[in-house]
């Protein structure tokens, strides 16, 4: 009974996540995700979910009018109040992603510094995931991290945890939460390849970027 009573107490005692309604489960009456804003067309609820009953599904074509279409935190522009928009400055956003087409750099999950009117009047520029090229339309979900600090930026007072399609695609979201800290994060970029001269044996030089995004190091790392 007291180890019972201890796991209870605990489980009261942890916090309530900053990004409330992440896993999109809880609905209005139109059906859409409470605490969520749709950015232009065709930003809806589906049934193709991570865990639990629903996603986010983004579709953008080549036909759509909008000029954007994404995601956004519930807000209201110009009352000065904040809305469902994240109060941490610094930390990280983790979320799941199935990209089911499109290329994969107009495919983003981003981090939007607010200032207290509240709009996007800052210094500061947005935190910047872009969906890796090999994860378009393989059918699998996505475990995704990204790590954002605006706290050197006093006019950064809120943040959106928002996605964008920058072109024609088609992407799914879900379980989106807010972190403290992402911890290591590899960024791999694409390999270019130098040749000196045409050498029989096609020896030649290969360089690659091999980047750290996160905010622990990566250890045992071996790159061949």
């Amino acid at each position: 009974m007291f180890s019972l009573v201890l796991a209870l107490a605990l489980v009261a005692a942890e916090p309530a996540n900053p990004c409330t309604n992440g896993s999109f489960e809880v609905l209005d009456a139109r059906g859409w995700a409470v605490d969520w804003q749709a950015v232009g067309e065709t930003v809806e609820v589906c049934n193709d979910a991570h865990t639990g009953e629903y996603a986010l599904h983004l579709l953008r074509t080549p036909d759509t009018g909008s000029v954007e279409t994404g995601l956004n935190r519930d807000w209201v522009g110009d009352s000065g109040e904040r809305g469902a928009m994240i109060d941490r400055v610094k930390g990280g956003i983790d979320f799941w992603y199935k990209a089911l087409s499109g290329k994969g750099d107009a495919l983003t999950v981003t981090v939007i510094p607010m200032n207290a009117r509240p709009h996007e009047e800052t210094e500061a520029r947005r935190a910047l995931f872009k969906v890796p090229e090999a994860h378009v339309g393989d059918g699998q979900w996505h475990h995704g991290r990204l790590k954002y600090d605006f706290s050197g930026v006093p006019a950064v007072r809120w943040v959106h945890f928002a996605a964008r399609l920058t072109g024609p695609g088609n992407l799914l979201l879900d379980d989106v939460s807010y972190v403290e800290h992402v911890g290591p994060l590899l960024d791999l970029g694409a390999p270019a390849f130098e040749s000196y001269g045409a050498w029989p044996d096609g020896t030649c030089t290969v360089y690659a970027y091999v980047g750290n995004p996160g905010d622990a190091p990566i250890e045992g790392l071996v790159v061949s």
